[in-house]
């Protein structure tokens, strides 16, 4: 990890205290930040942050992200012909959402040797605050949960 990466992750944990959270954890391989997130009713969700490159000016990106369904799995077969005909059907849906609902993309990670659907967006690090911060954080951690919950999951 490059010293812009941990100065990034450094002034991320900052805000996130400036924004009133307190229960967090910061990972060091690889350098993510794990926020778990009560939706009310129950359940759950998880935030994670971390450092997704740089523009091409040099300036810092993080993108924070939410895990909605676990890809490649039977279960998971069953929910697509359920809810979409296909995988292509499915992926098409989820194309058309990212368009209409705008901020936040569904997309795919690879995260603990899993491929997972997940909700992301990214953020500059040096025009990042508190306010801003928290939206994203509960607007991920929100339309993640809505989509499991819309597949009768709580899964992440």
């Amino acid at each position: 990890m490059s010293d812009l990466e941990r100065h990034a992750i450094k002034s991320v944990v900052g805000i996130l205290e400036e924004s009133g959270y307190h229960a967090f954890c910061v990972h060091e391989d690889p350098q993510r930040i794990e926020i778990p997130m009560d939706m009310g009713m129950g359940r759950k969700q998880v935030v994670y942050i971390e450092c997704s490159g740089t523009t091409p000016r040099g300036d810092q990106m993080i993108r924070m992200f939410s895990g909605c369904m676990e890809l490649g799995t039977g279960e998971t077969q069953s929910l697509i012909q359920r809810y979409w005909n296909s995988e292509a059907d499915m992926y098409r849906d989820l194309l058309m959402r990212n368009f209409r609902e705008g901020y936040g993309k569904f997309t795919i990670a690879t995260f603990s040797d899993k491929s997972m659907l997940v909700i992301s967006c990214d953020q500059l690090v040096p025009t990042l605050d508190p306010a801003e911060l928290d939206a994203m954080i509960q607007y991920v951690a929100g339309r993640a949960d809505h989509f499991e919950e819309s597949l009768g999951k709580d899964q992440f």
